[in-house]
């Protein structure tokens, strides 16, 4: 006899489906003229944005924020302060290094595995700030009493004489980050490799420019390219250039700046679509705002200009950000509201935008939103199953031993309905195994996994008819492995479906018996990003009998 697992795959699924409710809370804005007042806020639970008047902070030009998994605010911080979900500052929350008026003040990076950490990076940028540089500090949730609080390790120096950008991008390994910021009054980016709580010394990439960077570095969730504008007549003016440059993340190397806009540009927003295809840029002419649209995936980026809407009113749209809900939305100085392109994917005039239609309850905004956001990675987070002796996903009775462990995100205990209390446990029976994690601060989750009876020598034909699926694809252009070919052979009937690290599904194709389909790494006519995606193939036999093949796709340049 044989044990096979049969419900992993589901469960990874689950996890990456809440997880996108972590940047459900923006806070942000304020009143530049009564800088105490409380600034703007949006939540996103009820699947469209509204205004929320409870913030803690008062006018800030950069912000970060993060929610639980439900969507609950936990932390917020303009880059001086980090206030807690009671919106008061945290006890060791003040002097993080970051200023008010650094356009990108703060960034949020949770630590991977560790339910409770996060990287809190703080920017003095310069004109506005003091130019002092870029800190980090770290966030440990389970500080006083489950409200948070930083650590001893506060406010630690990376870089000095920054200027008002600072991101981050994944490493193409899905688990670490590349946090990007530049030098004042020079060309200069500085790129740190961050793991887990480590900060690595920085790359230097030096453009050769003798123009200043200004406004915000944003970059494609594709993770291969940034946008940022150079300015020609000093900080303060609107006179400069909106360049697109690569990134490697894999390396952290920037390069091959290319100007697609010369001349008048905003100083503040910008933004890539959510599916890294198109680029949006305000730009100004010396009387209006001019909403620009850019086709990243041409081969000429600046001819590809297509202009979306003038803005004649006074106000000054400024930041861009990608909601949650899928919608791109746009900051407006002084303003009482903000702009939103309901279909940031689309080409042209389809995507939608709308001007001044999303209020923030009698609150003003500012010319910034908050800062680029990161999930917690959960592809570790699901049950994994070691076998001992082979690799196989068979198991025959007192042959081999499976062996279950269970995800360990920190300060939790482990019970299994064995009554083992240790992270893993070997079995060689089947049935249905779970386990509870419990930590502190009312921390529980509980995995359950079954495993499954079936006959050994049987099984052992039905995998001779197992689907190969090769575990990486490249897409450097070069036509050599660059689609994954799937046929069906000796099954009624297979459906292959192809999900990213968010559950969404991107790919899927039924098969009848003796067809085959392809995957070229499209989705919705568009290259998707680089990662590791997770694909299901179920395979239905004659009588109907269902099979689950299940494996990883890693997207390669």
């Amino acid at each position: 006899m044989s044990l096979l697992l049969r419900s992993s795959f589901f469960l990874f699924l689950s996890l990456h489906c809440i997880s996108q409710n972590t940047f459900n809370v923006w806070y942000f804005g304020g009143d530049y003229y009564n800088q105490n007042d409380p600034g703007a806020g949006i939540d996103f639970s009820s699947g469209s944005a509204q205004p929320i008047l409870n913030t803690g902070m008062g006018y800030t030009e950069g912000s970060a924020t993060y929610c639980d998994e439900n969507g609950n605010i936990l932390f917020y911080t303009d880059g001086q302060y980090i206030y807690n979900r009671n919106h008061m500052t945290m006890p060791n929350g003040d002097s993080l290094g970051g200023h008010w008026s650094s356009e990108q003040s703060a960034l949020i990076l949770p630590v991977t595995n560790q339910k409770d950490l996060y990287m809190i990076f703080s920017n003095d940028g310069f004109p506005t700030g003091n130019g002092t540089g870029v800190f980090y500090s770290i966030l440990d949730m389970s500080l006083d009493n489950c409200l948070g609080d930083i650590t001893s390790t506060k406010a630690i120096p990376l870089v000095p004489n920054t200027n008002e950008q600072l991101i981050a991008i994944k490493h193409s390994n899905n688990k670490d980050y590349w946090v990007i910021t530049t030098e004042r009054n020079t060309s200069i980016f500085y790129t740190f490799l961050v793991t887990d709580t480590n900060v690595s010394t920085p790359q230097t990439t030096d453009l050769g420019f003798n123009d200043n960077p200004m406004g915000k570095i944003k970059a494609s969730p594709r993770g291969d390219k940034i946008t940022i504008k150079f300015s020609h007549g000093g900080i303060s003016t609107h006179d400069g250039d909106r360049h697109i440059l690569n990134f490697d993340n894999s390396t952290g190397t920037i390069s091959n700046p290319v100007a697609i806009h010369e001349g008048a540009t905003s100083n503040g927003g910008a933004c890539f679509s959510p599916d890294g295809s198109l680029l949006y840029d305000i730009n100004w002419n010396g009387t209006n705002k001019l909403l620009i649209q850019y086709n990243i995936d041409t081969s000429d980026v600046k001819a590809s200009a297509v202009e979306i809407a003038i803005i004649t009113q006074p106000n000054i749209l400024a930041a861009m950000q990608n909601g949650p809900d899928g919608r791109l939305y746009i900051g407006r100085q002084f303003g009482d509201s903000l702009s939103v392109i309901n279909a940031p994917n689309l080409r042209g005039v389809s995507c939608d935008f709308q001007l001044n239609t999303i209020p923030l309850g009698g609150r003003i905004g500012a010319i910034s939103l908050p800062n680029d956001h990161f999930v917690r990675d959960s592809l570790t987070t699901a049950i994994n199953i070691l076998i001992t002796n082979n690799d196989d996903s068979l198991l025959c009775a007192n042959e081999e031993l499976f062996e279950l462990v269970a995800p360990d995100p920190g300060n939790v205990s482990f019970i299994w309905s064995t009554g083992d209390t240790s992270q893993s446990i070997a079995i060689e029976t089947p049935g249905t195994y779970t386990v509870e994690l419990n930590g502190i601060c009312n921390y529980n989750k509980t995995y359950v996994i079954e495993v499954a009876e079936e006959d050994c020598e049987e099984e052992k034909k039905e995998e001779e008819q197992d689907i190969f699926i090769p575990n990486a694809i490249s897409i450097n252009g070069d036509n050599i492995n660059e689609s994954i070919f799937i046929s069906n052979i000796g099954y009624k009937n297979v459906t292959f479906m192809v999900y990213d690290r968010f559950g969404n599904l991107i790919f899927e194709s039924d098969l009848a018996n003796n067809s085959m389909t392809t995957w070229n790494w499209l989705f919705k006519e568009k290259k998707v990003a680089m990662g590791v995606y997770t694909y299901l193939l179920v395979l239905r036999e004659k009588e109907d009998i269902v099979k689950h093949q299940i494996g990883n796709i890693v997207v390669l340049k």
